[in-house]
């Protein structure tokens, strides 16, 4: 049986602590004030992968969100990720969305990859990283047509479509 099942570091579009400003776009914090929660998620996102049966060393896709800081803070960033990084990025109206190739995946490399992120967003456009999802196959699948997104309880249904890379 072909079944995905995805987990999310952080919820996308999530209600941050940032004051918003006049147009309702929400500032980036300095990443050095968030990263120590950022890095707490991964702890408890990786233990949740080792559960799904993904160990240190495998190769994932990520799928990334920021949220919006504006329409040309929103440009900004996606020309960066999609010209630096090499990654594909939408630009939606909570702000950005975007996957990786697959990358190699660990504690350590996730928390540098999420601070990676956390500098971009800060340094092009001041866009907010909102969180990463990955998609696991489990039973052999060679392409999953939906997966699932688990986060503090809540399921959601996500078309697995999206091919970008950082």
């Amino acid at each position: 049986m072909s079944i995905a099942a995805g987990v999310i570091g952080v919820t996308p579009w999530r209600k941050s602590e940032r004051a918003a400003s006049t147009t309702g776009a929400r500032q980036a914090r300095h990443p050095d004030e968030v990263i120590g929660s950022e890095v707490a998620q991964n702890r408890r996102t990786w233990a949740a992968l080792e559960r799904l049966g993904v160990r240190e060393g495998a190769e994932l896709p990520l799928q990334f969100y920021f949220e919006t800081a504006g329409a040309d803070a929103d440009r900004e960033l996606a020309e960066y990720l999609r010209a630096a990084c090499g990654y594909t990025v939408e630009i939606e109206a909570e702000g950005l969305a975007g996957t990786t190739p697959p990358m190699t995946v660990g504690p350590a490399a996730l928390d540098d990859w999420v601070r990676g992120m956390l500098y971009a967003g800060y340094r092009h456009g001041g866009c907010a990283f909102a969180g990463w999802t990955a998609t696991v196959r489990l039973g052999g699948s060679k392409a999953p047509e939906k997966c699932q997104e688990a986060d503090a309880g809540r399921v959601a249904a996500l078309n697995d479509g999206i091919a970008c890379g950082f």
